[in-house]
């Protein structure tokens, strides 16, 4: 009983005050209206999606490699390194170096602290995130959308030369040590030629190769025959150890001499054609809501204030 006599009385205190209520909710709309019409700036949004390519299509024994399934995309290592490197301050402090952003910020740059300024107000329109499908969504908020579709382009340009220059500076290590495995082998195939050359001129071995490539040692020394039968033996297999370091340079070679973009980009950064924010009847709404709902608590409270004063001054 008694909550629905509060609930009546607080009806009527509202309806004495919808004047008010009502006319302070509109205000508060249009100062909104006013605000985010005039005030607030336009944010324009750009963004662009992309996949890692996998590196590794482009080597030359892949290319030639009918039976073995590949993968065109990288895997998710692939994609948190990028999103490492989009995330870097390294890369945000660049791009606000080359884009002057502090001038674009209007940030005054005689004051001390600015450059954190700028970057932490950068990163609050600037986002590099893995979408749904695993792909990377690099995108950004300017009031300028030309610059903003630049920006983010950028941004993907430099991410493409950075996972390429990684990628190739460890493909060059492994090529370097490569390179000296093949002279050192080289060197001991040497070493070996000559033991043996050395073992048949000695012992006046004769050397021959049958139809089938079957080796054949004839000579009176049976342990000098034996002895050159076992280095041919290892220098068959160092010469076959050799061929595939060197096929593997020669594979290493292409791969770090290969331009082909290390990104596949799904979708490229374009200059918006309408703003992104503020989203202004939404603002205007919220406005009117939140005006509404303080202002029937003001008017209840006003009406509870003057039934306490008659109490008072009642007693």
């Amino acid at each position: 009983m008694n909550e629905q006599q509060n609930l009546v009385s607080a009806t009527k205190v509202l309806l004495k005050w919808k004047k008010h209520i009502i006319g302070v909710s509109i205000l508060s709309a249009v100062v909104a209206a006013l605000v985010a019409l005039f005030v607030l700036d336009e944010y324009y949004l750009s963004q662009s999606v992309f996949y890692p390519v996998n590196q590794s299509q482009n080597d030359r024994n892949m290319i030639f490699n009918s039976t073995q399934v590949m993968n065109y995309f990288g895997d998710k290592n692939d994609v948190n390194r990028l999103l490492t490197m989009a995330n870097s301050k390294q890369l945000i402090e660049d791009i606000i170096a080359q884009f002057d952003i502090a001038k674009h910020y209007k940030v005054d740059t005689t004051k001390k602290f600015w450059k954190t300024t700028v970057y932490k107000k950068f990163l609050k329109n600037y986002t590099a995130i893995k979408t749904e499908k695993d792909a990377i969504e690099v995108s950004l908020y300017d009031t300028d959308p030309k610059l903003a579709a630049t920006i983010v382009n950028k941004v993907v340009e430099i991410l493409d030369e950075q996972n390429s220059q990684a990628i190739k500076s460890n493909r060059a290590l492994l090529l370097s040590a490569i390179q000296d495995d093949i002279t050192a082998s080289s060197a001991k195939l040497s070493s070996l030629n000559s033991e043996a050359d050395s073992l048949i001129k000695l012992n006046h071995l004769k050397v021959t190769f049958s139809q089938y490539g079957e080796l054949m040692v004839d000579g009176d020394n049976f342990l000098a025959r034996e002895t050159v039968r076992q280095l041919f033996k290892i220098i068959n297999n160092t010469q076959r150890e050799i061929l595939n370091k060197v096929n593997i340079q020669d594979q290493l070679k292409v791969s770090i001499s290969n331009t082909v973009s290390s990104l596949s980009i799904i979708e490229k950064a374009e200059p918006a054609d309408r703003r992104d924010k503020p989203q202004r009847s939404l603002i205007v709404v919220i406005a009117f809501v939140i005006a509404l709902i303080f202002s029937c608590i003001g008017a209840l409270f006003v009406e509870q204030f003057d039934a306490f004063k008659k109490q008072l001054n009642a007693a």
